[in-house]
């Protein structure tokens, strides 16, 4: 076997390269030394440089002491302690949900919503460039999977009509596209959803911090009360811990401890990261003017690269800025020039199901600086003109 994967290893990096890792030296922050080099980081979803907010050292500090790190029993064990309770409140509390559960991994709540609600006679609709491992974990349990496209409501709705016969059906969407930008038309997903039976799980991981008068996602930013629909967050990003959490109504969240088997065997989440996320709420809550700050260099970003020719996703007011290129080798050409100029960004694949276009991702956040955008705008001018759009 071990030749095959070689073979296979070959090919691949002849096709598109393959990827390794990068360690980084140091962080300044929104500045990175890496690759031997000291950039403008674009890459980061640490909206508000909190991991290296002294409030939260502090508080993980106190959690270690408390508690010491690492975790050694599932959940419904010894697994549960006082700091996952609150936190866990109060990330629910945040989100205007009744209850909430955490989890190892965005991937691991994943698997278990689908293997805990969806058996061989249901159906998901996925968006096809969501990052969650929706289609994978449906499989597992032969359910029918459909992709569609969450920036056409239409997509969604032609998927639906495929699913007439299904007992449960499941839409799965990030209200917020970490590939692209854009913040998605939430209330008319939703509302499409309703009418034809099916229960939504809105991804709010890149929304969360990033949008909404309180950073609350997108039932924040479109005033919408919470319904008949769950959210899944990964704690990892703007929450500056690890692992992800469910949302949702408190039968849901009862039912999924209960029925699913994968949240049963494995190891609860630390404490300390518990207790970190918890503290980032309280301080994500009241960055108001942080936000504003973030979301207006996204804006002058976003107009300043259209100005110059280059094609940008349009997204509304997030703080993602994404270049449209017509192949992931022009995507990944512009990248390494923006590099070389001191400018870290990521090139990323727009999907399996549309065409072979790719992007260029600016994230930013409220570490960066009018004069840093300045500077990404300055080599994008300089690397325009032989460019392949």
């Amino acid at each position: 076997m071990i030749e095959q994967l070689q073979e296979e290893l070959k090919q691949l990096g002849q096709s598109s390269g393959l990827k390794s890792f990068s360690p980084y030296i140091h962080k300044y922050g929104a500045e990175i030394e890496i690759r031997g080099k000291r950039t403008i980081d674009f890459t980061s979803f640490d909206f508000f440089n909190l991991r290296q907010d002294p409030r939260l050292k502090k508080a993980a500090l106190a959690g270690i002491e408390a508690a010491g790190f690492g975790s050694s029993s599932s959940r419904l064990l010894s697994g549960t302690s006082l700091a996952h309770v609150v936190a866990e409140k109060r990330l629910a509390s945040f989100l205007m949900e009744e209850d909430a559960v955490f989890f190892s991994s965005r991937n691991q709540s994943t698997l278990s919503l689908i293997t805990a609600l969806l058996g061989e006679r249901d159906a998901v609709l996925v968006d096809e460039i969501c990052q969650s491992p929706v289609v994978d974990a449906a499989y597992l349990v032969g359910a029918e999977s459909h992709v569609f496209n969450a920036d056409v409501p239409a997509s969604l709705i032609s998927g639906l009509e495929k699913t007439t016969e299904s007992r449960r059906i499941l839409v799965f969407f990030e209200s917020l596209s970490p590939i692209t930008g854009q913040v998605r038309d939430v209330p008319v997903l939703l509302s499409a959803a309703s009418r034809h039976g099916a229960f939504v799980v809105l991804d709010e991981s890149s929304a969360i911090g990033s949008i909404g008068l309180r950073g609350a996602g997108a039932c924040d930013f479109f005033n919408l009360q919470p319904g008949e629909f769950a959210r899944q967050v990964d704690l990892s990003m703007a929450l500056c811990s690890y692992g992800a959490a469910i949302c949702a109504s408190k039968e849901l969240i009862s039912y999924l401890v209960n029925k699913s088997r994968t949240f049963f065997a494995e190891a609860a989440p630390p404490p300390t990261l518990a207790l970190i996320a918890e503290r980032c709420i309280d301080i994500i809550e009241l960055s108001t003017h942080l936000r504003q700050q973030m979301l207006s260099l996204a804006s002058l970003l976003r107009s300043e690269v259209k100005q110059s020719g280059f094609s940008v996703v349009e997204s509304g007011s997030g703080p993602i800025v994404s270049i449209q290129l017509k192949s992931y080798e022009a995507a990944k050409e512009l990248a390494l020039a923006l590099f070389s100029r001191g400018v870290l960004v990521d090139a990323l694949k727009t999907g399996i199901t549309r065409s072979e276009s790719a992007v260029v991702r600016f994230i930013i956040t409220a570490s960066h600086t009018e004069l840093q955008i300045m500077q990404a705008l300055s080599a994008l001018a300089q690397i325009q003109p032989r460019i392949s759009k």
